[in-house]
């Protein structure tokens, strides 16, 4: 599985497109026909390879299929997040946060993603692909938890881990049970993607304010100076699907 990876080894399609490059007569140049062949099929695959990230639920999830908020406007969010903008996604339940989130996402892969030079091709069968997480806010905590037991990990290191990627997906943030220990947790991760001026995607039922009375005005603070922030409306979409199913 090539979730934490910073690079992601090319397919048999891959591998031999180049074989068939590598094998030209001297002096035959490489097209530019060529080039953009192995560049879609790298971008379709590290497009999966970044999906599997995403929770099975929300893998489709494409600018395209959104019911819950207009394409137009998600397009301009994507090209927000795009030019390296974090995005705060607030709204009640079942609104079509996590969706949205995850979409944009997948568009930041798409933008992401680093053309294949010839000098690559030549050069290796690998690529640098863009990586990301996806953190549900309640198991940041478990994991935080866990290495209370644990000889060979400490928080820092699950800090770290969340701080090592280029985009993190962080969900539901404000639906976990506050203590001055989860404050100050939450606070290290955050603000440490604040300094290093990594992106974020950061979905709550809490609005800025709420958040701020209930964990610290210094991270509502952070957020709001790392990008935009997205107020959904609307029905309850979960409850739109039972309501169809019934």
């Amino acid at each position: 599985m090539k979730k934490n990876s910073e690079s992601t080894t090319v397919s048999a399609e891959c591998r031999a497109i180049i074989e068939r490059l590598q094998n030209r007569t001297t002096g035959q140049p490489i097209t530019k026909k060529d080039l953009h062949e192995y560049e879609q099929i790298v971008r379709d695959q590290i497009e999966r390879d970044g999906v599997e990230v995403i929770p099975k639920r929300f893998q489709h999830c494409r600018l395209a299929n959104l019911e819950e908020y207009p394409e137009k406007k998600a397009k301009a969010l994507a090209a927000v997040v795009g030019e390296g903008l974090s995005l705060f996604i607030t709204g009640d339940k079942g609104r079509g946060k996590t969706h949205l989130a995850c979409a944009l996402a997948v568009e930041w892969m798409k933008q992401r993603t680093k053309a294949v030079e010839e000098h690559a091709i030549l050069g290796g069968l690998t690529t640098v692909a863009p990586n990301l997480s996806f953190l549900p806010a309640v198991e940041f905590f478990v994991e935080l938890k866990a290495t209370f037991d644990s000889r060979d990990l400490t928080e820092q290191d699950v800090i770290r881990k969340y701080c090592s990627q280029q985009l993190l997906i962080l969900d539901d943030l404000g639906v976990e049970k506050v203590s001055d220990w989860s404050k100050q947790m939450i606070y290290a991760l955050i603000d440490r993607r604040y300094r290093n001026m990594q992106q974020m995607i950061i979905t709550s039922n809490l609005s800025l304010r709420q958040l701020a009375a209930q964990i610290d005005d210094r991270i509502t603070s952070r957020i709001m100076e790392m990008g935009p922030v997205i107020g959904l409306t609307g029905a309850d979409h979960r409850r739109k699907i039972a309501d169809d199913m019934a």
